[in-house]
């Protein structure tokens, strides 16, 4: 169980990393 919610944070982690990244090359864009 305690490794099911370990991936799960890293992949919450990923997904935000990659939400920030995305933000930032639309402001670059504009």
């Amino acid at each position: 169980v305690e490794f099911l919610v370990h991936v799960v944070v890293v992949v919450q982690i990923m997904v935000e990393l990659e939400v920030v990244v995305v933000v930032q090359a639309l402001v670059q864009m504009f």
